[in-house]
């Protein structure tokens, strides 16, 4: 399921589904896909205190089953700093010790699979860190 992110002029968010073109409220009840079943009903949480950017992917981490997140430029670019600007602790510092050892022993190459994977996997991270801090798993 792809959503598409609406905002009207006096400020309503909503989401609607592309193939359906049904609207889609954060804290409705939505529609959750999964690949071999029907649709489940579930609650969305409540995002609005992220910026939009951030909004978007955890509204489709919560509600798009297999949903693995996109690209992220600033947690490629800023790795284990990216990650410390959001508050999660563990991850960066290991990242950053992982990178400045093996890539010594590996001409830099073990620093940059660092930054391609905190691309890749950077808003997962930070989904499920947020999920965790908040309770609401």
């Amino acid at each position: 399921m792809a959503l598409k992110r609406v905002t009207t002029k006096e400020g309503e968010v909503y989401f609607v589904d592309d193939k359906t073109g049904e609207r889609v409220k954060t804290g409705m009840e939505v529609r959750k896909v999964s690949k071999n079943e029907d649709y489940d009903q579930t609650k969305v949480p409540d995002f609005s205190d992220l910026p939009e950017y951030y909004q978007n992917e955890f509204f489709l981490f919560t509600n798009t089953e297999g949903y693995e997140g996109k690209w992220n430029w600033a947690a490629f670019f800023f790795s284990w700093i990216w990650a410390l600007s959001k508050g999660i602790m563990g991850i960066p510092l290991l990242l950053m010790i992982i990178g400045l050892i093996l890539g010594s022993f590996t001409y830099g190459i073990t620093g940059i699979l660092v930054f391609v994977v905190m691309g890749l996997k950077g808003n997962k991270i930070y989904f499920d860190h947020y999920m965790k801090k908040f309770g609401r798993e």
